[in-house]
């Protein structure tokens, strides 16, 4: 249920310094894709570097330039390749790897953007790459790892807010929450109104059983920003305390914030169920299937409302279609036979009735 820290992007577009040898076509394509980038501009910006990349593939300004900006327009595949091409060209070039492991990050190659980033420290100790490097470390399940780069982001930088909040929701992770509080303390120190911070102390404090703590930092973060994800965490404290129709308001809150959110849907589901209202379940699970059709807890859940209406078919045929997907899921496999078990029982009475 952990609320997690967004990437840190230092990158700047690259000014004209010098000349250095580039075609007068290309340098003049470059100076307009300058132009436009300043202007906010981007796609246009993509088209000129692009054009200036095309009249002399080894402009290297406008290289980077159009990876920021493929980057800056969520092209990240785009902005991956220009780096190359301008690695190829430039292969001692330290100054993109940072770029470089925010595209592979951001297409889910943690391993590759972690060795990036310690290529991009070669040329110098940073602090905000730390922290990016250990966002990676994060995603590839070592929060150990990940704590030693926040560690060193914190040392280099002691005002670092990602430094201290990333620590921070890292030791949640590892249930540390105690320690976790502490540093999310220090975070709301550097920055006392974050939302961020105050949503993820208010997870900490719920399960820490500090009830009126989480409902104090859960309102003081909504305060501060209407998120989606804030009305989801603090929907999810709700429902586990049985206060289902808080949970649902909290959930419906984040729906019109966010309405194609699959996570939403999925608890949305949920809690109509515990309200009995199974169709309505039905419903938001149905509506995860069709983005995810992967989602395991979402057939578990149509299997069991299914199994209550006394629907067995339909109950087996979604945990028919889970087998599919995993046939050593040892919780699948229980329902199924779970189900099997309640048909054989109903059949059982009807043929008694019968006679």
């Amino acid at each position: 249920m952990l609320l997690t820290l967004g990437l840190s992007v230092a990158a700047k577009a690259q000014p004209l310094l010098e000349k250095a040898g580039y075609e007068l076509e290309a340098e003049n394509f470059y100076l307009q894709g300058i132009a436009s980038h300043d202007n906010g501009q981007l796609e246009l910006a993509a088209n000129y570097y692009s054009q200036a990349v095309n009249a002399d593939p080894r402009h290297t300004k406008a290289l980077y330039n159009l990876a920021l900006v493929q980057y800056d327009l969520g092209n990240f595949g785009e902005s991956a390749s220009a780096l190359e091409k301008l690695f190829a060209a430039t292969p001692a070039d330290k100054g993109a790897y940072e770029l470089y492991g925010l595209a592979l990050y951001q297409l889910g190659h943690y391993d590759r953007a972690i060795a990036s980033y310690e290529m991009a420290l070669q040329a110098g100790p940073s602090d905000h790459i730390l922290v990016n490097k250990a966002l990676a470390y994060a995603k590839t399940g070592r929060p150990k790892a990940a704590l030693h780069e926040f560690d060193e982001a914190f040392r280099l930088n002691p005002s670092n807010f990602n430094a201290c909040l990333g620590k921070g929701i890292a030791l949640m992770g590892l249930g540390q929450l105690q320690l976790a509080v502490s540093w999310l303390n220090h975070a709301l120190a550097l920055r006392p109104d974050d939302a961020l911070a105050l949503s993820n102390r208010a997870i900490a404090y719920f399960s820490m059983d500090e009830k009126e703590k989480a409902m104090e930092d859960f309102s003081a973060a909504l305060s501060k920003s209407r998120n989606s994800e804030i009305y989801i965490a603090r929907a999810k404290c709700r429902l586990k305390e049985g206060h289902l129709e808080d949970a649902y308001y909290d959930a419906r809150e984040a729906l019109l914030l966010a309405p194609n959110r699959e996570e939403t849907h999925q608890l949305l589901g949920e809690i109509e169920w515990k309200r009995g209202n199974l169709q309505t379940a039905i419903h938001h699970y149905n509506l995860v299937l069709d983005s995810n059709p992967d989602c395991k807890q979402c057939y578990l859940q149509l299997a069991q409302i299914n199994l209550e209406e006394k629907r067995y078919y339909d109950a087996i045929s979604y945990l028919y279609q889970l087998s599919r997907m995993n046939p050593l899921d040892k919780e699948a496999r229980a329902l199924l036979n779970s189900a099997y078990n309640q048909l054989d029982r109903y059949n059982l009475d009807q043929m008694a009735r019968t006679d």
